[in-house]
């Protein structure tokens, strides 16, 4: 998959924005690794340390760098509107075949730059500010 078209994700970001919260949603954690230095996995998690140690057993790269967890308050509505905004900053958003653990990843985004600015710019703080769902 290459990315959608800006009035694309536009659109679809106004539409999950204006949908109201399920009551299935609850408190939990955006989670962010890093694979190989550009390929950016944001997931949602209720239990972050779980869901981290799933992810180094099922998927083990060498090269991963985690990230500190972003506590929000529906963690199923942040994930959405996560990867809506992400995929409008990033460089590309590929479905890859992954060699570790011979799956397809999809929520990958390629950014390129510096790791702690695409972190501090984009996935913090752009999405803390636009989701507004930061505890």
């Amino acid at each position: 998959m290459t990315k959608r078209p800006r009035r694309v994700l536009r659109t679809m970001y106004a539409s999950r924005r204006a949908r109201p919260t399920s009551l299935a949603d609850g408190p939990g954690f955006l989670y962010v690794f890093i694979d190989n230095g550009n390929k950016w996995k944001v997931g949602m998690s209720k239990n972050f340390a779980r869901r981290r140690a799933e992810w180094n057993r099922e998927c083990p790269c060498p090269n991963r760098v985690w990230m500190r967890p972003v506590a929000v308050k529906r963690r199923r509505r942040a994930e959405a509107l996560a990867h809506i905004l992400l995929e409008l900053a990033c460089f590309d958003r590929p479905y890859d075949y992954c060699p570790h653990c011979r799956k397809t990843h999809r929520e990958v985004f390629i950014f390129n730059g510096n790791q702690a600015n695409v972190w501090n710019s984009i996935v913090v703080g752009w999405i803390a500010i636009s989701t507004n769902i930061i505890h």
